[in-house]
């Protein structure tokens, strides 16, 4: 029930166009969370996740290699 925003990896796009991810989640509430880093997100859903979870990862890019840090860091788990 959480939802975690990357900061955006694009810089050629114009200030006015990016998509503002502190006003986003600010107005979807409470359970969204507009991240500093790619590495603020990894320890957050390495920290939180709990067996049965689901955790989805959407990104356009190579999101930092979020994918793969993040299963070796839940894997180090068990």
């Amino acid at each position: 029930d959480r939802v975690l925003f990357a900061p955006l990896g694009r810089t050629n796009v114009p200030a006015e166009e990016r998509l503002d991810t502190d006003r986003l989640a600010k107005e979807l509430g409470e359970k969204a969370v507009a991240s500093p880093s790619i590495d603020a997100i990894l320890d957050t859903v390495a920290r939180d996740a709990k067996p049965g979870d689901t955790v989805a990862l959407l990104s356009n890019g190579a999101f930092g290699g979020l994918h793969a840090k993040l299963l070796a860091a839940l894997g180090d788990r068990s």
